[in-house]
């Protein structure tokens, strides 16, 4: 049987199939070309993995990547990339795609293009579940309380698609971003409970 993708952009869903009741799974989603389950080899070889390897996961059981200008980047300026640390094959467990705004005054295109992409999946996927939206503060970041994530959730079977907006304060060195994330179960469970014990 062959697996059709569906692929992610920001300004519009591009849809390589006709029957989108079929698409439950996670692995019919791409960002840059990339799905979950993919090897992270498929794209990036091991010194481009070395050099690209963050560590802000006091728990080590997995393993975060950021690509900043991949090469092959249509239209995200970032990819992240989450595998299990000790998977010999690198297989992608968590994918975002990026998109700074260097303006901090321009976080409102990241609210407008989070709303479409948002009402395009709700019009697709009527059958999955879709958090409300919510904006809450940051927690990763001492400024007081004054930068904010606004997040929508859509749950899958095999796990979630995330749409977030991060508004960051002035006195942060961050950029305001947009991030679109697809993530298995397995490494959500591990975000959420043990990444920083």
């Amino acid at each position: 049987m062959l697996v059709m993708r569906v692929f992610l952009t920001v300004l519009v869903l591009i849809f390589a199939f006709h029957s989108w009741t079929k698409a439950d799974d996670l692995k019919d989603f791409e960002i840059e070309g990339i799905s979950i389950g993919d090897s992270v080899l498929d794209f990036f070889n091991k010194d481009e993995i070395k050099k690209n390897t963050w560590d802000y996961f006091k728990n080590k059981e997995f393993t975060p990547l950021q690509f900043d200008n991949p090469s092959f980047a249509k239209t995200y300026d970032a990819i992240d990339i989450q595998y299990i640390t000790s998977d010999k094959n690198f297989t992608i467990m968590g994918l975002s795609g990026i998109i700074y705004y260097t303006d901090k005054k321009k976080i409102e295109k990241c609210y407008k293009k989070m709303d479409s992409i948002t009402s395009e999946i709700r019009s697709l996927f009527s059958n999955v579940y879709e958090s409300p939206k919510k904006t809450s503060v940051h927690t990763g970041i001492d400024d007081g309380g004054k930068s904010t994530v606004t997040s929508v959730y859509f749950e899958f079977k095999q796990g979630y698609i995330s749409i977030q907006c991060y508004n960051y304060s002035l006195e942060s060195n961050d950029q305001n971003h947009l991030r679109i994330g697809i993530n298995t179960n397995e490494y959500v469970d591990f975000l959420t409970t043990r990444a920083y014990e």
